[in-house]
């Protein structure tokens, strides 16, 4: 497929997308869109698991395309993996110097576990003493002392043009696997945060607020951003952005169903902020559509996620003049898939927004195109 049939592809697209947000029902929209010119957009990346070729290639072509953001993991356990002590950055290091070599700046996911602070292999178990905690906190400063505002890592790479680290992001998806546990991660955070606003330089502290529904380990609301602020109605104390992943909970979601329940978590949150009178930015962090269950290179299937995925990011746009702006949206991913591998045997594959060579879906190229329609 030629590059100039998918420029008209996607912009015809994103035309029809928009036109779609205009008539949605102002309950979903709200009453301004005054904060879309601070909208920023990102990708999600993986690419700490590619080799430098491959992720240089990758990083090169998207932001050649006017891509300026990725969200990587920055995993505990690769960084200090038996002692408080080790501190390995090599792993890191390349994919910093990579995305600064094409401008681009990573939002850090500071997570999982490591054996020695939560006693266990299961990276997903969070660390559950006040030492464990500690530790958790020390590792999320200690990678925006390396990484952000005057840190170590762009001093000692002075032919860099830096593009430090603005904020991390305080583990992933907290409430998955379930039962979720809000206190659980309302420690966390307060750990982390009191050792990130430390430092001398501001990062900001993203936290996860989804509109999931997962068994709670303590009862009441099964509601993830709702048990949290119960737990802890100051939370926003400690926090500056609130996450959320607004994938469809509609099943086998077609047209433009699977969007508009996107945008609904999303106002659903910024509602919620509202009444409670919470203040902090919203970032989407993931946004998406799987092919799961369906071929990867399924025409149909491409199709119907740029629609969904522009779609939902036109409308989220329209979200803005509020006191709980979205401020940023990240598209997942752009994690090459595994040829060998079918969607249902991987879920990175399910969500790529890249083909194994390399090459844009149309659901990539039409997020890319959408820079361009930013004020």
């Amino acid at each position: 497929m030629s590059n100039s049939f998918l420029k008209f592809s996607s912009r015809r697209s994103l035309a029809a997308a928009t036109a779609l947000a205009l008539v949605l029902p102002n309950f979903l929209l709200g009453s301004s869109a005054s904060a879309a010119s601070a909208v920023r957009l990102g990708i999600g990346s993986n690419l700490q698991f590619e080799d430098d070729t491959r992720m240089r290639a990758d990083l090169a072509s998207i932001s050649r395309a006017g891509i300026r953001y990725t969200r990587e993991d920055i995993y505990w356990n690769y960084v200090q993996p038996t002692s408080p002590d080790e501190w390995l950055w090599d792993r890191y290091d390349r994919v910093f110097t990579a995305a600064a070599e094409q401008g681009i700046q990573i939002l850090p996911i500071i997570g999982y576990g490591t054996p020695w602070a939560t006693g266990s292999d299961d990276m997903k178990v969070m660390p559950s003493t006040d030492a464990g905690r500690a530790a958790y906190g020390r590792y999320a400063a200690e990678v925006a002392r390396r990484y952000g505002p005057n840190g170590a890592f762009w001093a000692a790479h002075p032919d860099l043009r830096a593009r430090p680290v603005k904020a991390v992001d305080l583990w992933n998806e907290p409430w998955y696997p379930g039962p979720a546990d809000p206190q659980q991660y309302i420690a966390l955070i307060k750990a982390a945060s009191r050792a990130v606003r430390a430092l001398p330089e501001r990062v900001k502290i993203v936290v996860n607020a989804d509109q999931r529904v997962r068994g709670l380990a303590r009862g009441g609301d099964a509601n993830w951003s709702t048990s949290l602020f119960r737990a802890e109605p100051d939370l926003d104390d400690w926090v500056d952005v609130w996450s959320i992943h607004p994938y469809t909970r509609i099943e086998r979601a077609v047209g433009n169903a699977g969007w508009l329940d996107s945008v609904l978590q999303v106002r659903m949150l910024r509602d919620e902020l509202m009444r409670r009178g919470l203040g902090g930015e919203i970032w989407v962090t993931e946004l998406g559509y799987s092919s799961f269950s369906q071929p990867v290179e399924l025409n149909a299937s491409e199709t119907l996620a740029r629609l969904n995925m522009v779609g939902a990011m036109r409308a989220l746009l329209a979200l803005g003049g509020t006191a709980n702006p979205v401020t940023r949206i990240y598209a997942f991913t752009i994690a090459r898939p595994d040829p060998t591998l079918t969607a249902e045997s991987s879920v990175v594959n399910s969500y790529s927004l890249m083909r194994p060579d390399g090459s844009f879906t149309p659901a990539l190229d039409a997020f890319c195109d959408s820079v361009d329609d930013l004020p």
